[in-house]
């Protein structure tokens, strides 16, 4: 392991996207119900098609694997894995779907994306949470409204912006925790955009129009290899 390099890590998606899973405005254990593990975290998992956001976010991802792991493979999601290679927080949606089915739960939430992306923060670091008022201005939720106003917003379904940084970690042989070496995705910040059909429940959601861009940042420029 060695000093991490000075890269521009971190990406704003430009247009909402779905959230298909997620806990952002408190943390918990993750796993199925009453098999939870590990410490309470914030977690984000959405559904990405082809287009600025996923050529922005695979980007980031890969300046900050090539800086970090210069000449190392980079875990194509297509592929088998490969242990050597640098794993990054983009998965398939055919395996989740697959993988729902098992556990008795509908996978159909999945379709009709190319990727979908995982993002978390520790306990110790929670998002910060943001809605689209009426007039179209931003509202950053503290304080109480995080949690009451919060948990109405930020469900699974409803469309977000979302901004990450990308940090890199290391297996337990490479010095590190775990058995891969790779990128992680990290939460900053998550704005509720617009409703969505609810996951898990029956109620239809009206759409409301998502209003101007959520940052001037532009995509990254850099080769993506899947």
């Amino acid at each position: 392991m060695t000093d991490e390099p000075k890269v521009d890590n971190r990406y704003t998606v430009k247009a909402p996207v779905r959230m298909l899973l997620g806990n952002v405005v408190e943390p918990r254990k993750v796993g199925a119900k009453g098999k939870e593990k590990g410490d309470p975290i914030y977690s984000i998992l959405v559904g990405l098609t082809e287009g600025e956001d996923l050529d922005g976010l695979k980007g980031t991802a890969l300046r900050v694997a090539k800086a970090n792991f210069p000449g190392r493979a980079i875990q194509n999601p297509n592929a088998p894995i490969d242990r050597n290679a640098i794993q990054l927080p983009f998965s398939l949606p055919s395996v989740a779907a697959e993988k729902a089915k098992k556990n008795g739960k509908d996978g159909a939430i999945y379709e009709g994306y190319k990727y979908l992306f995982k993002s978390t923060s520790g306990q110790e670091y929670p998002p910060a949470l943001a809605v689209i008022n009426p007039d179209g201005s931003i509202r950053a939720l503290e304080g109480q409204q995080r949690s009451v106003e919060g948990k109405n917003k930020f469900y699974n379904g409803c469309f977000v912006g979302l901004a990450v940084s990308f940090k890199p970690y290391w297996s337990g042989s490479e010095g590190g925790v775990g058995e891969f070496t790779g990128v992680k995705a990290f939460i900053s910040a998550v704005l509720f955009a617009k409703d969505g059909t609810r996951i898990g429940g029956s109620a239809v959601e009206t759409f409301r129009h998502f209003a101007g861009a959520v940052t001037t940042e532009n995509p990254l420029e850099d080769e993506v290899s899947f």
